[in-house]
């Protein structure tokens, strides 16, 4: 079982790539059936995180989010911190997707943080990037006068 979950999982990644996310997505979720099957919690956590990737690609943006909580959940779960740091980086990226503006600021911020803690990894140079993009990007899209407090509080604190 666990070579046919391997199969479902490089089948999705050539999916993805040839651009067929349907079936990408399909292959995911046999990822994800086989490897809580087999009880196997990482695996299960990758495969919500590509399944998340997909749905994101397929701008299904309220499955994506789905997914990548799952991949959070289980990352906490398993005290895999960096996995925690991806799961929050794509939450951030799916909120903005939905408009959700200070939940993606929330998680991008929790990004940067988990970042910290994970120090000379990418995981902290991309968060870096990711919030400070996030930042100016809200800015471009809303004035400082629409912003909210907390929104206003955490810009400062990271700049």
């Amino acid at each position: 079982m666990a070579a046919e979950r391997r199969a479902y999982s490089n089948l999705g990644n050539a999916y993805v790539f040839q651009g067929k996310f349907d079936l990408a997505t399909d292959c995911y979720k046999k990822t994800v059936n086989i490897a809580q099957s087999l009880k196997d919690r990482a695996v299960e956590a990758q495969a919500s995180y590509s399944l998340g990737n997909t749905y994101t690609l397929l701008n299904n943006y309220e499955e994506a989010c789905k997914n990548h909580l799952k991949h959070l959940e289980i990352a906490q779960e398993l005290g895999d911190r960096i996995g925690e740091g991806r799961a929050c980086w794509s939450l951030g990226n799916v909120n903005t997707s939905l408009g959700n503006h200070e939940i993606a600021l929330e998680y991008a911020t929790r990004h940067l943080e988990i970042s910290k803690e994970v120090r000379g990894s990418i995981l902290e140079y991309m968060s870096r990037l990711d919030f400070f993009h996030f930042v100016i990007g809200f800015d471009f899209r809303y004035s400082l006068k629409n912003m909210s407090i907390k929104l206003l509080t955490a810009v400062i604190r990271y700049i």
